[in-house]
């Protein structure tokens, strides 16, 4: 990937409209992995341990 040096302000906003608008939408992934994740045991298919787990990475994804 070669950079370019961004020489207007026009050049300027456009990049980081686009920069905002991949925050964006990478944000929706990140919430749908969390709240898709198990939060209880009564969900089955979970230990007690791996549950530990999953709690720990929903709190590092939010």
């Amino acid at each position: 990937m070669s950079l370019r040096k961004i020489k207007t302000r026009i050049e300027l906003i456009y990049m980081l409209c686009e920069a905002a608008e991949i925050e964006h939408q990478l944000l929706l992934v990140y919430l749908t992995a969390a709240f898709s994740l198990k939060t209880d045991l009564s969900e089955g298919g979970i230990t007690e341990e791996q549950l530990k787990k999953v709690k720990s990475w929903r709190r590092k994804i939010i």
